[in-house]
């Protein structure tokens, strides 16, 4: 027997499929649920029926697609962050992902997988984090997080990048590798900023946008 599987077996875990094409999310029920007993696979085709798994109990790994109508991948990602939830998350990305965004991913401490897939190498990333005791987020504070993202941006023309904190949303603005403008509640421009580099923790999410002629750049040397 393989040994992942023979240490998932001595408990049995719940995966949670989260993704809007029933045929896929069939597939990969199928194929966890062959020649394995011990898991629990639930298979949803919303975000919102994800939601109402995650709240009602115990997913010990999430593997939700990242673009769905609705309540998205995204969603459910900061669920987990926000409940401070064990819950271990792969993400579905598009083919051809930007390396952005698969850095994004792992900074907030998910796996991914873009489509298209070979079953195989899905069920041995879930059977390799299921026998991991922690979760793989990057022990980075915020500021090194943004400096990371700076210096991968560089050729970006507009991107805001929302900060998530407890109950805080905080939003840098990125252009060619600087910040233009920073938000955070009614704080904007360099004390923004600096607010939002002292966290400790944080989940991130980034959207490229149109061009905005608002590029009132934060000059200050805070990073």
């Amino acid at each position: 027997m393989n040994l992942e599987k023979q240490k998932i077996m001595e408990t049995k875990k719940t995966v949670l499929i989260v993704d809007d094409e029933e045929d896929l999310t069939w597939s990969i029920s199928r194929s966890l649920k062959r020649g394995n007993k011990s898991l629990d696979v639930i298979c949803v085709n919303s975000g919102s029926e994800g939601l109402q798994v995650l709240r009602s109990r115990k997913v010990n790994v999430l593997v939700t697609d990242l673009r769905m109508p609705g309540v998205d991948g995204f969603d459910l990602v900061k669920f987990v962050y926000d409940m401070k939830l064990t819950t271990k998350i792969i993400v579905i990305t598009a083919y051809g992902s930007s390396e952005l965004q698969h850095q994004i991913l792992i900074t907030n401490g998910c796996q991914y997988i873009e489509k298209p897939f070979e079953m195989p190498d899905l069920k041995q990333k879930i059977y390799t984090i299921l026998n991991r005791d922690s979760f793989d987020a990057m022990d980075e504070d915020v500021r090194s997080q943004v400096k990371r993202l700076l210096a991968m941006t560089k050729s970006v023309n507009n991107l805001r990048v929302s900060v998530f904190h407890e109950n805080k949303t905080g939003r840098l603005f990125f252009s060619n590798g600087e910040i233009y403008r920073a938000e955070l509640d009614k704080m904007k421009g360099a004390e923004a900023v600096r607010e939002i580099l002292s966290w400790k923790s944080c989940l991130l999410k980034a959207e490229t946008l149109l061009a905005s002629s608002d590029y009132s750049k934060v000059t200050e040397p805070l990073i």
